[in-house]
């Protein structure tokens, strides 16, 4: 009788260990983790006879980046095309992070492919950490913070017939959320932490005092400080951020019957700010060896190869989930701007996909390599609460 009590009380104690949300999240994170980065370990350790060549995703996207990657470390702090002697190619700072972290792997000494996918690892978590963070500043209840958590991460659909969008070039798989591309990662990364500090400074429901207006600016400075390094990193990120702007301004318009020029004033200023790298890249584009690669992504496009049946099959359950979410958020009649700014993430990576592609002029993959699977499952969660 005794065994058995102590049987139930260690039951007991595991269910109570389970219950404790910090331990949720480290399984699921491991989960991600290992399940994302064990087949290429494993093809590490299969290429004893062979040489290993570290690849994943798409190839000719990761030798291009590792070549960055390998120029940094040979001392450079610009990128150079190497692709042809006949053609002079000026040093360009696209790609600049690959070469930021080739100089930064002179410093220790790990064999450099090691290196590579170890930042990728660190960014990995990062990315996860901090993803977790914006969700537990929009719910207080545990239960709803996990629940948006695997939504955002989990939530997608599988098939032969979807393999086109959940695998070309798009982080949309769910083993690839979290571990694409370098450049994927710092977007995200930095697109959350200007997410965050902008919804700061546009809170209308703060008392007015100098350390509050300090505090205020200092916002600003970080939100237009990591929105310039998303625009300069990923691009598509930062256009699709954009987007948002002026659905948000109508419906805090409708919604609150804010008349106020504050607010569009200062995501003016934000787009202006944020936006300078762009006319960089637009320049760098239409340069040797870029202007090789800009017709080629443009005309082959996704969205007219995908019926829009299959596109939401692809997304998943999210997708309609989320449109439900803004629309309980535009219910609430309380003022809550960060809410608020996730509502027209449900619907601009749609428009951006399947119309606004041909206005940027890049392939319309592009609006879904970005994190709006994260803003989905946080929609999504509101939906089902």
């Amino acid at each position: 009788m005794l065994n058995l009590k102590k049987i139930i009380l260690y039951l007991k104690n595991i269910i109570n260990l389970f219950k404790k949300e910090e331990l949720v999240l480290i399984i699921l994170i491991l989960v991600l983790i290992s399940l994302s980065y064990l087949p290429l370990l494993w093809q590490f350790l299969s290429s004893q006879d062979r040489v290993f060549l570290g690849s994943y995703g798409f190839p000719p996207d990761f030798f291009g980046n590792y070549i960055s990657f390998q120029q940094g470390r040979l001392g450079h702090f610009a990128r150079v095309a190497k692709i042809t002697s006949t053609i002079i190619s000026k040093p360009s700072l696209i790609r600049l992070e690959y070469v930021l972290l080739g100089q930064l792997s002179r410093i220790f000494p790990l064999p450099p492919m090691l290196f590579f996918h170890l930042t990728r690892l660190i960014l990995s978590l990062s990315f996860l950490l901090l993803t977790y963070l914006l969700i537990s500043k929009i719910f207080k209840k545990k239960s709803l913070r996990l629940s948006a958590f695997v939504l955002a991460f989990f939530s997608t659909s599988v098939g032969l017939s979807l393999a086109k969008l959940i695998n070309l070039w798009s982080p949309l798989g769910v083993f690839e959320r979290s571990s694409y591309y370098h450049h994927y990662l710092f977007s995200f990364c930095f697109l959350i932490l200007s997410f965050l500090f902008l919804t700061k400074v546009l809170k209308t429901n703060i008392k007015k005092t100098k350390k509050e207006s300090k505090r205020k600016v200092l916002n600003l400075t970080l939100a237009l400080l990591f929105g310039f390094l998303t625009s300069f990193i990923h691009p598509p990120v930062i256009i699709i951020f954009y987007l948002s702007f002026p659905f948000y301004l109508i419906l805090n318009f409708l919604k609150n019957k804010d008349t106020s020029i504050k607010k569009p004033a200062i995501l003016t200023f934000y787009v202006f700010i944020t936006s300078l790298p762009l006319l960089y890249l637009y320049k760098q584009s239409h340069l040797h060896p870029w202007n090789l690669l800009s017709p080629v992504d443009l005309n082959y496009n996704l969205s007219s190869q995908i019926s829009f049946l299959e596109f939401v099959i692809g997304v998943g359950p999210t997708l309609i989930l989320s449109l439900l979410g803004s629309f309980f958020i535009l219910k609430n009649k309380k003022e809550n701007t960060l809410q608020e700014l996730l509502i027209p993430w449900s619907i601009t990576y749609i428009l951006g996909f399947f119309l606004l592609w041909k206005l940027f002029r890049f392939n319309s993959i592009r609006f879904l390599q970005t994190p709006f699977f994260i803003f989905l499952g946080i929609l999504s969660t509101i939906a089902l609460n």
